[in-house]
């Protein structure tokens, strides 16, 4: 028996602004404007040698750079910095022979004849790096390295000097290092859950911070480009999802539709419409519309249940490299003598190993949510490109084979205008369709259950075997008639007269 699911939606998405009932359409969103604000969540670690290590700040380093001359020669406060203009797919081959490096190879040369032995604790740990640890480590990074970069623009003459400046603590950075093993004890002695408190803590601190900062001296309102390069280091962490994973789009169904709450929710208060709608046999639901290159095809998209228990799979970032060019992940791999990263054996020359575990990863993680949302019973199919770009709203609009919408229901307080208007609608598809069959339900409260059920509507769509056998006759004649016109004026033109 093929399954059935639900999805409800507000009028103003099924009638009003987007018309998704006319235009047979679901809307595909993208994790960051879905409710749950784990969504899309990605639990990067860093474990690697020390090739990889010093590639990862060296191209770090590229990126602030890159952003800072952006601000500082050219953009200023004119408009509003993103994680896009961020050059994180840049490789370290390319960016080692451009004239603005060379010119500048005084910036990752003081960086690392400074933070040379941290990096190289690092590299040495037995244990990986969790995010939030590592940023606040780049907390400090980012600052030592902008205050490395002005001075360096300052020798070069490519900016004033600047009448106070900050020295950078030495110490500091030995006190880091000894943190560093410090850290791995208490993770090997306490577990990483523990530990990650710690480092929480402390992002929780950072946070605090920056807001502070932000309302004193309204330095996030004013200049907020200042401010995103101030706080670079989060949005470069960001912005290295993208070289890892395709972004994901979602469109939301539900296994059953007797929760007052998700009618609340979804439904604006109740005045919207369940949709219902029959998977085929392989439990999938049937697009006519999708983006594959610059085309539109066909595809079949499975249902997948939402998992409400399921935890994040760890992802090490230096071995998830999945939507990057081979002149790319070899750049991470081999530093500037070529030498390799041992972790060119484990991904590059076991590729198909490494492809499972990796793709695995995203099917895991693309269906957690937390159990705070169970009670919706939710089921989804989501939808990603093999590209590594944001993909329009207009083409995540996907047009599904009206076949499959077996029905509706209508809320509890669908406005009777509305559902007069939604019929009409369906009158016209079914006979564009050649469907003589339509279930009508009405939502109502159920004492006994204390939940929504529905109550079957016998509304007629006009739609018999009778009226679909006359439009048939009529588009044959209409074929017939064209075929014999398009005939007769091939013949004129030949100069073949009738007989």
């Amino acid at each position: 028996m093929k399954k059935i699911f639900y999805r409800i939606r507000n009028l103003n998405s099924l009638l009003g602004k987007y018309k998704e009932l006319e235009n047979q359409e679901i809307f595909f969103q993208t994790p960051e404007k879905l409710n749950d604000p784990m969504e899309g969540f990605m639990d990067f670690v860093f474990d690697g040698d020390e090739i990889v290590w010093r590639n990862f700040f060296e191209h770090y380093i590229y990126c602030l750079n890159s952003v800072f001359m952006l601000y500082y020669k050219i953009i200023g406060e004119k408009f509003i910095f993103s994680n896009d203009i961020i050059p994180i797919f840049h490789n370290l081959y390319d960016v080692r022979q451009s004239s603005t490096y060379i010119e500048l190879q005084d910036i990752p040369k003081i960086f690392f004849d400074l933070y040379g032995d941290l990096i190289d604790k690092i590299s040495k740990r037995t244990t990986a790096i969790t995010k939030n640890e590592f940023l606040n480590y780049l907390y400090t990074f980012n600052y030592d390295l902008l205050e490395i970069i002005q001075k360096v623009y300052e020798a070069k003459g490519l900016m004033p000097k600047r009448e106070q400046f900050i020295e950078i603590d030495k110490n500091k950075i030995q006190e880091m290092i000894k943190a560093i093993d410090a850290l791995e004890e208490l993770q090997n002695e306490y577990g990483v859950e523990k530990v990650n408190i710690i480092h929480q803590n402390n992002k929780s601190w950072y946070d605090k911070l920056m807001l502070e900062l932000s309302c004193v001296s309204k330095i996030d309102q004013n200049t907020p480009n200042k401010y995103f390069i101030m706080n670079f280091h989060t949005h470069y962490l960001e912005a290295l999802q993208k070289l890892a994973y395709p972004k994901i789009y979602v469109a939301s169904f539900l296994e059953d539709y007797h929760n007052s709450s998700v009618w609340g929710n979804y439904g604006e208060n109740h005045s919207g419409v369940c949709l219902i709608f029959e998977a085929d046999e392989n439990n999938s639901l049937n697009f006519l519309n999708v983006l594959s290159g610059n085309t539109q095809t066909k595809q079949s998209m499975r249902f997948q249940k939402v998992n409400y228990d399921g935890n994040f799979e760890e992802i090490n970032f230096f071995e998830s490299f999945g939507l990057s060019t081979e002149p790319t992940v070899n750049s991470w791999y081999m530093d500037e003598n070529k030498n390799k990263s041992n972790l060119f054996d484990e991904v590059i020359n076991n590729q198909e190993k490494w492809r499972d575990v990796f793709w695995s990863k995203l099917e895991n993680n693309k269906l957690i949510k937390t159990k705070d949302w169970s009670y919706e019973n939710e089921y989804r199919i989501t939808w990603h490109r093999l590209q590594n770009y944001d993909i329009e709203e207009n083409y995540r609009k996907l047009k599904y084979d009206f076949n499959s919408l077996k029905g509706l229901i209508f809320g509890i307080k669908t406005p009777l205008e509305k559902k007069c208007e939604i019929i009409e609608i369906i009158k016209k598809k079914c006979m564009e369709h050649e469907r003589c069959e339509f279930e009508f339900y009405q939502a109502y409260y159920c004492n006994n259950n204390k939940d929504v059920r529905k109550g079957k509507l016998n509304i007629d769509i006009g739609v018999t075997q009778e009226s679909i056998r006359t439009k048939l006759n009529l588009e044959f004649l209409q074929h017939k008639y064209k075929a014999i016109e398009l005939e007769n004026r091939l013949n004129k033109i030949m100069g073949i007269k009738d007989e």
